[in-house]
């Protein structure tokens, strides 16, 4: 299991799932509570249908999501892909 897991919390806007998914280029985001259960999955379709994030916002973030040259070589091993 991970030991600090990359989340988001029920209280939080949906703007502030932008900043980790960039960074860690992650689409989807589990949302837990307060006892850190996960209650949910924030997903980047669920943000591109959030009226109050800009459409720059949005369009940067999945740039940086899908850039693979910002992804480590290890993070890509053992992943199979399909031609």
């Amino acid at each position: 299991m991970t030991k600090d897991p990359i989340c988001s919390t029920e209280q939080d806007e949906s703007f502030l799932a932008l900043d980790p998914m960039q960074t860690n280029q992650i689409r989807r985001l589990p949302v837990v509570n307060e006892k850190h259960q996960v209650v949910g999955m924030l997903w980047f379709g669920d943000l591109l249908r959030k009226s109050d994030i800009e459409a720059n916002a949005l369009v940067a973030a999945l740039q940086s999501i899908c850039d693979s040259a910002q992804v480590p070589k290890q993070a890509t091993r053992g992943i199979v892909t399909a031609a």
